[in-house]
């Protein structure tokens, strides 16, 4: 049973839990914004006027939860949207028009200086973690699907 969840914990849940895969997360903001995770400070809907169970079942948190673990990267040492694929945050934040919960949020998709540092840094670290992914866990966590 995982009580908690960060980072470092995408082997024991599959990867990441935003968008409520599997466990139900989702962080509402004192707006009442439903953000897919506490990080991913974006959304679509709001508290007011919304079920929580429609948002869920939204198309935006739909497709959070469809690209899990993000697409090819299998390695789930990496599966933060922000830190190790902010492609994938990029891309759904255009796709749903999804709006920042703040402003200095938008800046992590969209300011030139702070994506790139974001794709250079999750480069390197794949570079790091992909190895021991393949070479040590994969084989351990082939059967995360059984374990949420």
């Amino acid at each position: 049973m995982v009580i908690g969840d960060f980072w470092n914990d995408g082997p024991h849940v599959g990867g990441c839990i935003a968008g409520a895969r599997p466990t139900g997360y989702f962080h509402i903001n004192s707006h009442g914004d439903i953000e897919p995770c506490v990080f991913l400070q974006f959304s679509v809907d709001n508290i007011r006027g919304k079920k929580l169970i429609d948002v869920i079942q939204s198309p935006f948190f739909r497709a959070i939860q469809e690209v899990q673990p993000y697409c090819k990267n299998k390695n789930l040492l990496s599966p933060c949207a922000l830190i190790d694929n902010p492609k994938y945050l990029r891309e759904l934040v255009k796709k749903f028009n999804a709006k920042p919960s703040y402003n200095s949020s938008f800046e992590v998709v969209s300011d030139p200086k702070i994506c790139k540092h974001l794709d250079n840094y999750s480069k390197r670290f794949k570079e790091i973690t992909d190895p021991v992914w393949e070479e040590d866990l994969s084989l351990r966590y082939k059967h995360w699907k059984d374990r949420i």
